[in-house]
């Protein structure tokens, strides 16, 4: 069955809320609108082709959730098999935990719901809404959302805090800025948003899939390519619209168009990019690189020391996979360390977890070299790993791993082929595996497994490999162990 994501958007412009920002704060609404945008409602879902299987996402100017016919509708629509999910923007202002108890006694498919929640923090009780979210968070998927006013930040921070960890916070970029985002504040939003202020690096040019498997839909049932483009396709009823049109625009400002893009900046919604929804992964064991990735500027952050110390409060797996050997790795990351199961040290060549202690040694003549060794590593009087002054050398059997200091192993061995002989000895399931990295040497990580992360100030061609890009403390956005 072929797939189509349906935005949706009917004539309701109200909220029951007044924020100075948005043009729809405390519009009053007549009744003969409000069963106007109701009538426009049902006409849409009634007449959805069964042939497609269809995401939608229903975006209104204002907020529908508080008017019960949105409820209604949604609630007819997680039962039809042609629908593989459904979301919708909401303050979240609805006696939110009542309608899912209601949901859930009907025994409805509440897992296709998914919920674009923003806070606005001028118009809610803050406590309130930390509540109503704790208590619907484990039943059905929802993202939170702030807009990224500079000085908000503190409390868009302990907002941060006060979530779920697992609970993914989007910062959309304040669009009546009158100057731009500091590049401090720049940095303090991505860590809370990993795809804060990335528009520039989506390539405008590449496919877009608007016009083609993306459609959005007005309640007068007329057709656009998006939200921002107003070139008429079609009629819905008629379904005319299916032309395979494209958008000719150089760039694009909100996430509804920008997402449409391909780039593995999303990665991590997998799925539900629509919605703007992390896709959740089931992994047991992770594997973290030290330099650059868990030490930066010669420490752990204490964010990153209470991440783990999470982790591995929650029964994860966690272990060393470094160019280090174990000596300094351990020393460089003391604060952490009692919550690790060993690792993968020297790029692949020392392997000691679990009660395995391997050495991957080699066979050659020191003799041939000896002027361009910084310092070497043997175990048992053999070679297994050696610090160059120069990386032009050839030297039979061996690899060398380029970087400051070049690094010699034994041929072969790098940080996956430690990895991949750890998991035939041990049966540990590399598709349950998940590796942090940020550099060149993690890239054959990044392309053998399942799951990788690339840290965002990673090295460019380590981003490109990887499968997602994170900071430390967002991959408990991804991880399904975390809903809970």
């Amino acid at each position: 069955m072929d797939e189509l994501e349906l935005m949706y958007r009917g004539t309701l412009k109200s909220c029951n809320y007044s924020c100075y920002y948005c043009p729809f704060s405390k519009n009053t609404v007549s009744l003969s609108e409000i069963e106007k945008d109701k009538f426009q409602l049902k006409v849409f879902f009634e007449n959805l082709n069964k042939k497609y299987l269809k995401k939608i996402f229903i975006t209104p100017y204002g907020e529908g959730l508080i008017h019960k016919y949105y409820r209604d509708e949604i609630e007819k629509a997680i039962k039809r098999e042609d629908i593989k999910s459904i979301g919708i923007q909401t303050n979240l202002s609805l006696n939110i935990i009542e309608w899912i108890k209601n949901m859930k006694e009907k025994k409805l498919p509440i897992d296709k719901i998914n919920l674009w929640i923003t806070c606005h923090f001028s118009q809610i009780d803050y406590n309130t809404f930390i509540f109503k979210i704790k208590n619907i968070y484990k039943d059905i998927n929802i993202s939170v959302g702030v807009v990224g006013i500079p000085k908000d930040y503190e409390d868009i921070l302990s907002l941060r805090k006060d979530l779920p960890k697992s609970v993914y916070l989007w910062i959309n970029e304040y669009s009546h800025l009158k100057e731009e985002y500091s590049k401090e504040l720049i940095e303090k939003f991505k860590n809370i948003d990993p795809i804060f202020y990335r528009r520039k690096e989506i390539d405008f040019s590449e496919y877009c899939s608007c016009g083609v498997g993306s459609f959005f839909i007005e309640g007068n049932g007329k057709v656009r390519l998006c939200n921002r483009n107003p070139k008429i396709l079609g009629t819905f009823m008629k379904e005319n619209y299916f032309s395979k049109k494209h958008c000719n625009k150089k760039d694009c400002d909100c996430y509804l168009t920008y997402s449409k893009f391909k780039s593995n900046i999303f990665n991590f919604f997998g799925d539900k990019k629509l919605y703007r929804v992390p896709e959740k992964i089931n992994i047991k064991n992770i594997f973290f690189d030290i330099d650059g990735t868990l030490v930066e500027n010669r420490e752990i952050s204490q964010e990153k020391i209470e991440t783990i110390k999470f982790l591995y409060e929650k029964n994860y797996n966690l272990y060393f996979i470094t160019d280090l050997p174990k000596d300094i790795a351990l020393k460089k990351c003391s604060k952490v360390s009692k919550y690790f199961k060993g690792g993968i040290f020297d790029c692949g060549a020392h392997i000691s977890m679990e009660n395995l202690e391997i050495y991957e040694t080699m066979e050659i003549n020191m003799e041939m070299f000896r002027e361009n060794i910084l310092k070497s590593y043997s175990f048992d009087n053999r070679l297994y790993k050696v610090l160059l002054k120069r990386n032009n050398l050839k030297i039979e059997g061996t690899d060398i791993f380029k970087g400051i200091p070049n690094i010699l192993v034994k041929k072969g061995i790098n940080k996956f082929s430690a990895l991949k002989k750890v998991g035939s000895i041990l049966n540990m399931n590399l598709d349950e595996v998940l590796a942090i990295g940020n550099d060149l040497n993690d890239i054959t990580l990044f392309t053998n497994l399942k799951y990788s992360v690339c840290v965002l100030n990673g090295k460019t061609k380590a981003k490109e490999k990887s499968k997602y890009q994170l900071n430390i403390n967002q991959i408990l956005y991804i991880l399904r162990g975390e809903k809970i």
